[in-house]
């Protein structure tokens, strides 16, 4: 499961992401997320691609701490995949 995220902070990386946030969910597998990995992964793919910045990379946070200091203006695209068209 780790290899995913690491494939993730790469490939944000490498589409200008300003800042890698690791949301834990109630399902989450993987309840570990090693910071400095993710930070390494987004230096590797910075200086493979020649992007000229670093994403931020933050600490995990809920997704209820998450939703709950989510600022009012701010927009939120929400993908469920049980629900209809």
């Amino acid at each position: 499961k780790g290899a995913r995220l690491d494939f993730v902070a790469q490939k944000a990386t490498e589409l200008g992401a300003a800042a890698l946030l690791p949301v834990l969910t109630e399902r989450t597998v993987v309840r570990a997320v090693n910071v400095e990995r993710l930070h390494a992964n987004a230096v590797e793919a910075a200086e493979q691609c020649g992007c000229l910045s670093l994403p931020a990379v933050r600490e995990p946070v809920g997704l209820r701490d998450l939703l709950g200091g989510w600022p009012t203006g701010r927009g939120l695209i929400f993908c469920d995949e049980a629900g209809a068209p």
